[in-house]
C-alpha cells in the first residue's frame, strides 16, 4: 500500500478525532482525506497521538516529511524498525525468523563436518 492509503487507514480505524466521511471533529476536513494536493499534509494530534502506535507507519511518515530521526532498515524485510542496540539488523518480526534459519544452518554444518570425521 502506499503510504497514503496507510495514513488514512490508520487515521479512519485509529484516531479519536476523525468523524468519518473525510472529516475531522476539529471543524475542519481531515488533512489525510484531502484530494486537492497530492502532497502529505501534517496533523499535529495525528502525529503526537495516533501515530505512535504503528512504528513502521511512523518512521515511513517522517522519512517523507524530511524529520525525525533516521531509522535503519531491515536487513531482511527492509522495512524501518527502532533497534534496541546499535548492531540490531533485523526488525522485531524478522528477527526470531531469522535465529531459527542460523540455528538450523549450524546444525547442518554440525551433522555434516561429524559425518566427514567418522
Amino acid at each position: 500500500m502506499s503510504l497514503r492509503e496507510d495514513l488514512k487507514r490508520q487515521a479512519s480505524e485509529q484516531c479519536a478525532t476523525y468523524a468519518g466521511d473525510g472529516n475531522c471533529l476539529l471543524d475542519r476536513p481531515c488533512v489525510f482525506f484531502d484530494k486537492s494536493s497530492d502532497e502529505i499534509k501534517r496533523c499535529p494530534y495525528f502525529e503526537n497521538c495516533v501515530l505512535p502506535a504503528d512504528e513502521t507507519l511512523e518512521a515511513r511518515y517522517w522519512r517523507s516529511t524530511g524529520t525525525g530521526e533516521d531509522l535503519p532498515d531491515c536487513r531482511k524485510c527492509g522495512e524501518p524498525f527502532h533497534p534496541k542496540s546499535n548492531a540490531q539488523k533485523y526488525c522485531g518480526d524478522c528477527r526470531a525468523e531469522t535465529q531459527k534459519e542460523q540455528a538450523r544452518k549450524r546444525q547442518r554444518e554440525l551433522r555434516r563436518n561429524k559425518r566427514a570425521t567418522t
